[in-house]
């Protein structure tokens, strides 16, 4: 069975309103909504990355489920930071190729270089 056709996106970023095909994923405001969510999901930690290697270093080796327990969630806080790095980074990248590519249109193009 094919699924029916997906209605496109709507369109935040500039280049994409102006009909060049990029990425709904380097949408500024799709890469906001994700990084809300992710400084959000790593905001509710009841403790810090910091906090949590202190206590390991507090805990006795007899809490072993503690201990687990506790990694596990300093390895979370890491991926989320990983993360919203990452999204930072992917979201300046894609502003910037959005503004090249308008730039790059015939009438943002005094140059005449690329005709679309």
């Amino acid at each position: 069975a094919q699924l029916p056709p997906s209605s496109p996106p709507q369109q935040s970023f500039p280049a994409m309103a102006a009909g060049l095909a990029l990425s709904p994923l380097d949408d500024p405001l799709v890469l906001d909504a994700l990084l809300l969510c992710t400084e959000v999901t790593l905001s509710v930690f009841p403790t810090t990355e910091e906090e949590d290697l202190q206590l390991l270093e507090q805990l006795d080796d007899a809490d072993w489920k503690m201990r687990l327990a506790i990694r596990f969630r300093v390895q979370k806080k890491r991926l989320l930071k990983e993360a919203i790095q990452l999204l930072k980074q992917r979201k300046a990248c894609a502003e910037d190729v959005g503004n090249l590519l308008l730039a790059l249109l015939p009438e943002n193009n005094s140059r005449g270089w690329v005709n679309f």
